[in-house]
This record gives structure tokens, C-alpha cells and sequence, in this order.
């Protein structure tokens, strides 16, 4: 509910020491500068509770937000107990009592509760939410100075001395309240525009004024009346609105009128979306599109003055328009999610103010353009997923503000531009997906001299060479948190890591590294490693450390006992363990049983012998786990959790009854083989396939070709050069129920069946494994006559 309150206050000198400023609680232009949100000041001020006047008196005011905040009387700032309580949770003001003793959150928080303060929680909560939004906001009836309070003789017959409503108002106010059955109403706050200008002296009208409520809010139409009766304005016209009749102030020429004659602010509720106007449709509250074709409407859009534009993932397409260049204001532009083709253009360089650009999965092709060099201010880049070719130019270097560079799954060759790694400010670089090679053996050594600002670096699926090792062992990788050599032709035994302390994430899968894996890798407290990925090598030692939560060293031919230091498994955080088709042989190891947070087991494909223990039960985190492919013999341990969601012991020799907790799985998950592993009566046996009884285990593979190509695991398997990594458990379960909602589609939404449902036709698309279901209703019926007939159903055939 508003109420027209105060004056501009024009003319009015200002108070002693007020000045201009820049609202504090908006932030400043950031690299995402549509972004709005709270700022945290550094500075602190100070504050002495008064138990008399209930406010706090400021002793040491910091920084500039005091020109929204708190009221001066006598040349003293005074806060009330909501300002103060802001401020605190931000850690911009320290609050005392009288005897100088500091008070925490916690005492502030009691003030407001006991009530004696004048605010009460749920007012706070408004205050709270309405200055995080940037909004201006006073108590109701308190002017800001003493001089505020007069400033404008405009209201005197509605004011009285001390600035609030005369007796006459208030009981004209609140008599039209009362006849619309509110009751324990409070005025409590006045509400103003974020203006960077605002003076207390001077604060001009709010917006609105917030009303505190204690009993069930009147109806709309008892509001509307009221509204009628006080003749208030209530409302501020919405963002949406406010470009519209902009946009229509543009306009020239309108031959029928579309615009002109329905664009106006008379048949609109200014707070709702204008959906009686001609060509504007609405998604709720939201102008969600507008529709001008075939009316002849002329004139002109200025656009100068932007600065964002989003207009990602829609269905846009054809070239990028050389116009963008024109935008000199534009500050954050995303094109993102469509399909323009083409070039982009080298008025791009143009966008001088430019600081985060996103042209990322459309089907963009060429070179990419040397007017990107002029992008001085430009902090964020994002091009890939598209069909960029030829080499990368050595323009990024020189672009010091560049800290976000995203080039990945294009078709750039040439080299890695070691420059830009090595000699900017850059801090994220991926450059995964394309077709860079290396320029000789050696090159990799230019990893140890990598900027101090560089903390991501994604170099996989290329067609990178050569060894990590120049001569010596490589002692560093600068202060990198991620490093993603996977899927490359590296070779050769892997560095020592001795000196590298700040790395987190290490995938160095599907290469060719031989020999030992390095000692001092994971050594006691030397690494922070939370996931390392070293699968689908040549390595044949293994290791592990306090630090790691997924270890991945399937595929490849490690061999032995396994044994972990019992200082690091007693201590350890592993939560995923891979030691899938490796060479390793004896029992079950022991040691795995004392790794006590392990989630997912994977010793699959190995040469593991013997009886399982029952100290496997230790694993109480245990989710998944998968022994397969082994010679484990004798009964399976009585004592498994019934925590687990997926279990696979085929290809054993194990023997005796499949146990209760057990009988959830299906029948593939103890065989084939374990030929005296006993089923219960009516425990589902499905058979085997075809590949199974060849002695193939089957397996869903990750997609290795680019992501936005759907392709069934086995095209992907099949790929010459691209070995996909095993699917995690989290993998698999996401495609398991993907499939599932699927199926759930065409049987209840289409009332079809599929008909043909094999792992062929489960398409994984995308980086995130999208499981699609294709060639769906395509069957068989069976004639009367006895023979049968194929036909296609009411679905689609193919993709």
C-alpha cells in the first residue's frame, strides 16, 4: 500500500556534511554486469547502544553507505535497531553497550526479538530483503534530518510539525482501513528508488510505503477501492514495460496503428506483463515475446547505450549481423544455444566496453577473428562447441584483462599457444576437443613454466605427443588446481610430482604411460589430490593417499598383491575405487576392507582367487560394488549390507545360496558362471546373451568423439583412436533412469510400446550422457494365417 509522503524537497539546503554518492548496496559493473547484488564492505564502522532513544549512536562511521543509513539529530548519527542489525550480519559495523562492552550477533538478534526496539522480526525481514535488493529504505513517520522533515510547504496541510500525517489524516487513513477489515496494521517503512543522488535533506517521495500486517490481508478488489478513494499510485512500471515504451517512442511510422494505438499506459496494470497489447505475448508476469511481422512498422532503435544481451539458447540463426560491432556500451553479450553459421565477423573487434562474450554452441566455422584483439576489456570467452578451424592466434596473449578462455570442441590444429599460458593473466583455459598436435617430442616440458595465474587447464582429446619427462623429471606444473592431459598420445614413464603441492584434480587416462607410477606422487600430505585418473595405460605399480576421493586405475596392467600403507587406509577419504582389467592376483585384498568411506568397488577383470571375507562388511558406505570376472570360490558372505544398489559377481566360481538381501539383483548379476551358486525358487533368470556366452562382458562406454553427436556406446567403442573410459556408477545409474523415463513416455504418454529396446539404440548424448531411446515401435505381428508381418507403430522410426 503507498502513500504519497514526502515532497522533492527541491531548493533545500543540504545538511552539514551531506554529499552526493554511489549507492553501496548495488554492486559496481562486474564482468557479468547484469548481475546485482549485495556488496560486503571492508570497511567497519562503530556503534554505542543508547537503552534510552533505543538506537545506536555511530562513533566511527567508514565508507559511504551512511548516506542511506541512520538519522542525524543534533549533529549526532543515530540507527535504529533494523539498520544496525543489516549492517552487523555483513560485518560493516560493530555494535557496544554503554559500558563499552562489545555485543555479538546474538545480542542484536535479542533486541530485535524482545520487541522493545520498535521493529519486529518479520519487519526486519522486509528491510533485510528490500535493501539487499537496493532499495532505499527509512522508518515511516521519522525524517531523515531535521531539516527533512520541512522541506517543501506543499504538505502542510498534511503534516504536522514533526513532519508525520496531522491528526486529520491519520484518522481519515485509518477509518478507510478499517472499512476494509484491516486490523494491527503498522506503517513501518518508507520506500525509495536505488538514486545515486538521494540526500537525506532532501529524499523526495518514496515509492511506497510498506505496511506490517497481523491479520489475513484484505481482498484485491477491497484494495483497488481503497486505492480509488485515496487517489494513491501504488505502482511502478515494470522493467519490461519501460523498454516497450521506449522501443515505441522509436517508431516512425505505424500505417494501422498496432503500436500506437495499443502501446499506452492507461490500459495496463503497470506491475503485470501488458498482455492487452497488440503483438506481446506473455509468460506470466514476463513480456516472453513480441510478434510486429507484416504491419509496415518503421523507425528507429537506439541501442547505444546497451549494455547486456542475452538472447541464449533459442532457435536464432544465420550470420552473426556485422551490426554488433556497432554496440561501443555493450558489456556482456551471449548468443549462446542457437544456430548461427557462418564467420564471426571482424566488426566484432568493435565491442570496446566488452567484457564477457559467450558465442558457445551454435555452428559457427573460419578462423577465428584478429578484431578480437581489440577486446581490451574483455574478461570472459566462450567459443566453444562449435566448427572453428585453423590454428589458434596468438591475439589472446595480448588481451591483459583475459582470465576465462573456452575454446573447446571446435576443429583448431596447429599448437598449443604456449604464450598465452605462459605470459598472460589467464586463470581458466580449456582446449579440449579439437586437433592440436605437438611440435616435438619435448614440447610438454613447457608445462613446468605455466603463469602463477593458471589454475584450470583441459588439453585432452587432441593429438598431443611425446613425454612429460625432458631429460630430468619435470618438478612442476605451476599453481594448477586441474590438469586434463586424457585422451592424447603421450608416452613414457610419468614425472616425479615431487614439488607439486597445489593440484586437485590429475587426469592423465587413456595415454600410453609405461612404468611405475611415481613414488612420490601421493606421498603423506605433499599433494591435495581429490580425483586422479590414470586408466587405460601401460602403468604397473599402484598407490594411494589421505587426500583422494576417486581414484581411476582401470585398463591398465598393474599386477601383484594389492597393499596399502595402513596409515594412509586408516585415514583415508577414498570414495571411489576403479582397478578394473588390470593383472592383479591373490585374495580379495584385505586392505580394501579398512578404506571405511569407500561408495563404489571395481575390481573387475583381474585375477583375484580364494573366498571373500567377511570383514568386507566393514564397508558401510558401500553402494556398488562389482567383482566380476575373477576366481573367487566359496560361499557369498552372509553378512552384506542391504545398502547396496549394485552388485555384479559373474564369472566367478562361487557356489552355495544367493542370500535374501541379495535377491533384488537380477539374475545377470551372479551369471553367468558360479554354476553352484544356488537361485531360490522364483528368483528371475533371464539368460545370457549372446555376447555374454561368447565370454564378452558387456559394458557402456563413455562417448570419445564429440559430445553433441548421439551415438550408441558401441559406435563409440568402435572408433578407431578413441577409447572411451568405463562409465562410474553415477554414469550408469543417470542413463539407467533416463532410459527409464523414456520408456515411461511411450508406454503411458504415446501408448506405444518400444518393440526393439537393445543397447544399440541408446543414444548417449553429450557431454552430460544424455540417454536417448531411438527406433522405437518398430514390431512384429503375428497373422492369423500364421505368418508374420512387420509394421510400424504410431511412434517415429530412427532419431
Amino acid at each position: 500500500m503507498a502513500a504519497s509522503t514526502r515532497s522533492d524537497g527541491r531548493g533545500v539546503q543540504e545538511e552539514e556534511g551531506e554529499e552526493h554518492h554511489k549507492n553501496p548496496f548495488l554492486s559496481s559493473i562486474t564482468t557479468k554486469p547484469s548481475s546485482s547484488k549485495l556488496q560486503f564492505r571492508k570497511e567497519v564502522s562503530v556503534a554505542r547502544w543508547d537503552e534510552v532513544m533505543g538506537m545506536g549512536e555511530i562513533l566511527e562511521k567508514k565508507g559511504s553507505l551512511w548516506t542511506t543509513t541512520g538519522i542525524t539529530r543534533n549533529g549526532k548519527l543515530y540507527c535504529h535497531i533494523e539498520e544496525i542489525l543489516f549492517l552487523a550480519e555483513r560485518g560493516a559495523l560493530l555494535l557496544s553497550d554503554g559500558n563499552e562492552t562489545s555485543l555479538n550477533i546474538n545480542d542484536i538478534y535479542k533486541k530485535i526479538a524482545s520487541g522493545k526496539a520498535g521493529c519486529s522480526w518479520e519487519a526486519f525481514e522486509a528491510y533485510r530483503h528490500l535493501k539487499s535488493l537496493g532499495y532505499i529504505v527509512g522508518r515511516h513517520g521519522i525524517s531523515w534530518t531535521m531539516k527533512s522533515c520541512c522541506s517543501s510547504n506543499s504538505l502542510e496541510d498534511v503534516l504536522d510539525s514533526n513532519g508525520r500525517f496531522n491528526q486529520v489524516v491519520k484518522e481519515e487513513i485509518f477509518t478507510r482501513f478499517t472499512n476494509i477489515q484491516i486490523v494491527e496494521m503498522k506503517l513501518a517503512f518508507d520506500v525509495y528508488l536505488p538514486n545515486s543522488n538521494f540526500r537525506k535533506s532532501s529524499p523526495g517521495e518514496p515509492i511506497f510505503v510498506l505496511s506490517i500486517l497481523r491479520d489475513s490481508p484484505p481482498s484485491r478488489v477491497e484494495v483497488e477501492k481503497l486505492q480509488r478513494k485515496c487517489n494513491a499510485q501504488s505502482q511502478h512500471p515494470s522493467s519490461d514495460i519501460l523498454a516497450l515504451l521506449a522501443f515505441k517512442k522509436g517508431v516512425t511510422n505505424d500505417p494501422t496503428g498496432y503500436i500506437t494505438d495499443s502501446w499506452n499506459e492507461e490500459s495496463i496494470n503497470f506491475n503485470c506483463c501488458p498482455s492487452s497489447w497488440n503483438g506481446i505475448l506473455c509468460n506470466g508476469g514476463n513480456v516472453a515475446a513480441i510478434v510486429l511481422d507484416n504491419h509496415g512498422i518503421s523507425g528507429t532503435a537506439d541501442l547505444s547505450s546497451l549494455k547486456f544481451l542475452d538472447v541464449s539458447n533459442n532457435l536464432l540463426f544465420g550470420k552473426v549481423p556485422d551490426s554488433f560491432g556497432n554496440l561501443k556500451s555493450l558489456q556482456n553479450l551471449s548468443l549462446s544455444g542457437n544456430n548461427f553459421s557462418g564467420s564471426i565477423p571482424d566488426s566484432i573487434g568493435g565491442l570496446i566496453s566488452i567484457q564477457s562474450l559467450d558465442l558457445s554452441k551454435n555452428s559457427l566455422s573460419g578462423s577465428l577473428p584478429s578484431g578480437l584483439k581489440s577486446l581490451k576489456r574483455l574478461v570472459y570467452l566462450d567459443l566453444s562447441f562449435n566448427t572453428f578451424s585453423k590454428g589458434i592466434p596468438a591475439v589472446f596473449a595480448d588481451i591483459l584483462s583475459l582470465e576465462f578462455l573456452d575454446l573447446s570442441w571446435n576443429q583448431l590444429d596447429g599448437g598449443v599457444p604456449w604464450s598465452l599460458l605462459m605470459e598472460s593473466n589467464i586463470v581458466h583455459v580449456d582446449l579440449s576437443g579439437n586437433l592440436l598436435r605437438s611440435s616435438n617430442v619435448e614440447e610438454m616440458k613447457f608445462l613446468a613454466e605455466v603463469s602463477e595465474t593458471v589454475k584450470y587447464l583441459n588439453l585432452s582429446n587432441n593429438q598431443l605427443t611425446g613425454s612429460l619427462i625432458d631429460g630430468g623429471e619435470m618438478s612442476t606444473f605451476g599453481s594448477l588446481k586441474v590438469l586434463d592431459l586424457s585422451y592424447n598420445q603421450l608416452s613414457g614413464p610419468l614425472p616425479g610430482f615431487d614439488y607439486v603441492y597445489d593440484l586437485e584434480v590429475l587426469r592423465l587416462g587413456n595415454n600410453g604411460f609405461d612404468g611405475f607410477l611415481p613414488n612420490g606422487l601421493l606421498k603423506g600430505d605433499s599433494l591435495v589430490l581429490s580425483e586422479l585418473d590414470l586408466s587405460a595405460n601401460n602403468l604397473s605399480d599402484l598407490l594411494t593417499s589421505s587426500t583422494l576421493q576417486e581414484l581411476n586405475l582401470g585398463n591398465n596392467q598393474l599386477f601383484g598383491e594389492i597393499v596399502f600403507s595402513p596409515s594412509l587406509s586408516n585415514k583415508s577419504n577414498l570414495q571411489a575405487l576403479n582397478l578394473s582389467s588390470n593383472r592383479f592376483n591373490g585374495t580379495f585384498p584385505e586392505d580394501l576392507t579398512s578404506l571405511s568411506r569407500l561408495q563404489v568397488l571395481d575390481i573387475s577383470a583381474n585375477n583375484f582367487s580364494g573366498p571373500l571375507p567377511p570383514s568386507i562388511t566393514n564397508l558401510t558406505y558401500l553402494n556398488s560394488l562389482d567383482i566380476s570376472l575373477n576366481q573367487f570360490t566359496g560361499p557369498l558372505p552372509s553378512n552384506l549390507l542391504d545398502t547396496l544398489m549394485a552388485f555384479n559377481a559373474s564369472y566367478n566360481d562361487l557356489s552355495g545360496p544367493i542370500l535374501a538381501n541379495l535377491q533384488k539383483f537380477p539374475d545377470s548379476s551372479f551369471h553367468p558362471g558360479n554354476a553352484r551358486l544356488e537361485s531360490p525358487a522364483g528368483h528371475p533368470n533371464n539368460g545370457t546373451s549372446p555376447s555374454e556366452r561368447r565370454g564378452h562382458k558387456p559394458r557402456l562406454e563413455s562417448p570419445a568423439g564429440h559430445p553433441n553427436n548421439g551415438t550408441s556406446p558401441s559406435e563409440r567403442r568402435d572408433r578407431p583412436g578413441r577409447r572411451g573410459p568405463p562409465l562410474t556408477w553415477a554414469q550408469r545409474l543417470k542413463i539407467a533412469v533416463d532410459v527409464a523415463r523414456g520408456l515411461n513416455y511411450l508406454h503411458f504418454d504415446c501408448a506405444v510400446p518400444h518393440g526393439n529396446l537393445k543397447s544399440t539404440n541408446i543414444l548417449l548424448d553429450g557431454l552430460d550422457l544424455n540417454a536417448r531411446v531411438s527406433d522405437y515401435c518398430l514390431h512384429l505381428l503375428m497373422t492369423q494365417s500364421g505368418t508374420t508381418e512387420q509394421i510400424l507403430g504410431s511412434g517415429v522410426l530412427g532419431y
